[in-house]
């Protein structure tokens, strides 16, 4: 005999691990050249087509292989087209500006390829959600975007996950919280806990909890070091960070911030329904001038321990590429 809890957590885990275990397995076989997809880019603009080279090369997950780029000038000849059957890609990626140009070249390979990919004129606009449904007697089609967010249902389900998940991980990560809180209490004689308002969902504010990893005269000591490093203080108007060792924080707070584990209260965020586990970065109401009209559309979304740019750059991202990447996971939030 099974008890229903070992069932129950036994399903949670596998919600987690299942995914982790086949994304391993196709890394696997990637690495061997094996259930992978031979490509060929197809251009007639070479800056382009070395992008999208780039682009796919950095999502090693999807199994797709650049084996060459092909350049064409007005057309496709018909040695090329020879020399593409005899290669036998898996499939081929055109890239070109000129939609009449590139739908005369899928026309004319898709007969003998088994995969045509192509980019859309318009890369700024949120696909990931969306469909295509097709006008049969017109012989046309038409590309739907969801705007998941405007469901109700979505919200609720986003809360729920993250209020169930927070109290599974509670008996883990109290422990953790105090102990930390305690060492830093020791260490500075302060209090542990850093309560600061930021943007929240829509036009509210929230107060957001964090581990101490300040000195009390922070913004005296920044300003001090600015005056003797001026390099630094430019690089903090593009980055909003000092790029060394930031003088305002302790020393167990440059562990913390290194490790992130200063955001681990944030976890009390999520639980009273200020916060996500997942979301924009929430931002200071200082920082609205710097964020380039995007504000509006990033606090749709509640925001998040973790997000885009913190697992796609993290310190290296400049303050504009990430409220972009921001912004970029609101429009495609599925």
């Amino acid at each position: 005999d099974i008890s229903r809890l070992s069932l129950v957590i036994t399903w949670i885990y596998l919600m987690f691990l299942l995914p982790i275990f086949r994304h391993q397995i196709k890394m696997f076989l990637f690495r061997r050249g094996l259930y992978r997809a031979d490509l060929t880019i197809l251009s007639d603009n070479e800056t382009e087509a070395n992008e999208v080279k780039k682009a796919i090369e950095s999502e090693p997950n999807l199994g797709y292989y650049i084996q060459k780029i092909v350049m064409f000038e007005k057309d496709i000849t018909l040695q090329q087209i020879a020399h593409l059957k005899a290669q036998k890609p898996s499939g081929i990626i055109v890239v070109s500006d000129n939609s009449l140009l590139r739908e005369e070249i899928i026309n004319k390979l898709q007969h003998f390829v088994r995969k045509i990919f192509f980019l859309p004129s318009a890369q700024n606009i949120a696909f990931l959600n969306s469909k295509i449904e097709y006008l049969f007697d017109s012989q046309m089609f038409i590309v739907k975007l969801d705007n998941n967010l405007y469901r109700l249902t979505n919200k609720v389900l986003k809360s729920v996950f993250d209020v169930i998940l927070a109290i599974l991980l509670m008996p883990i990560l109290l422990p953790i919280v105090a102990i930390i809180a305690l060492m830093i209490r020791k260490a500075t004689g302060e209090s542990a806990f850093f309560v600061q308002e930021r943007l929240g969902q829509d036009s509210t504010m929230f107060q957001c909890i964090k581990f101490q990893t300040m000195y009390p005269n922070g913004d005296a000591l920044l300003e001090e070091f600015f005056k003797s490093n001026p390099t630094e203080a430019q690089h903090w108007e593009e980055f909003k960070k000092i790029k060394g060792d930031d003088p305002r924080v302790t020393k167990i707070g440059k562990f913390l911030r290194k490790t992130s584990l200063d955001e681990l209260p944030q976890i009390f965020n999520v639980l009273n329904g200020t916060m996500s586990f997942v979301g924009p970065r929430p931002y200071l109401e200082r920082e609205i001038n710097d964020m380039q009209n995007r504000d509006e559309t990033i606090r749709i979304a509640k925001p998040g321990i973790t997000g885009m740019w913190q697992v796609m750059g993290r310190n290296d991202l400049s303050f504009e590429k990430r409220t972009e990447l921001d912004e970029w996971y609101v429009r495609n939030w599925s």
